[in-house]
């Protein structure tokens, strides 16, 4: 149950940390709500890497490994909270895997944040920074499924959050499962 609360305080952390590093990629103003409040999220976990690594003025990259440094100690603070297991050099050098795995969770799961905000966005039909911010995000992964367009109606990206679903409701479970069975043995 604590590994549980920890592991969603973690994805809270770094699906904020994903949210900030993409939307100053997109190049969306530092001034709007939503990458204000992101910033200030992560601002107290990100600025060791800022001032260690400083990154251009358009980018946070370092937000990244901030996130999975997040994941990294709380995999690591499950195997210390939990009676159940040993503490193992295998088990410490899982943790980074298990971090790897839970990025790319938090990753899919800001895609299709973004995705149902673009939804909305494209429902109420005015323009928003935020809205234009989002396509530039997901241009280059709706790339692939521009034959999905009919007239007006843009079903690309459908087809992308099936593909994100795929990924969090049965490949990840999958990969986590597999990897908890050959540490088993």
């Amino acid at each position: 149950m604590r590994g549980d609360l920890l592991l969603l305080l973690a994805d809270a952390i770094a699906i904020l940390c994903i949210t900030r590093f993409l939307l100053r990629y997109a190049g969306l103003a530092a001034e709007h709500p939503l990458l204000k409040f992101s910033i200030q999220a992560t601002g107290w976990l990100t600025k060791p890497w800022q001032k260690a690594f400083p990154s251009g003025e358009k980018t946070d990259w370092y937000c990244l490994p901030a996130g999975f440094l997040v994941y990294y100690l709380a995999c690591t603070a499950i195997i210390f909270i939990s009676p159940a297991l040993s503490i193992s050099n295998k088990l410490i050098l899982a943790n980074f895997w298990f971090a790897a795995l839970h990025m790319l969770k938090a990753a899919a799961y800001t895609l299709l944040i973004g995705l149902i905000i673009r939804m909305v966005s494209s429902i109420q039909g005015r323009y928003s920074p935020l809205a234009y911010a989002i396509e530039r995000i997901l241009q280059p992964l709706l790339k692939p499924f521009s034959f999905l367009r009919a007239g007006r109606y843009d079903f690309s990206g459908s087809l992308l959050a099936l593909l994100l679903w795929l990924w969090l409701a049965r490949w990840f479970p999958q990969l986590i499962q597999q990897t908890n069975l050959c540490l088993l043995q």
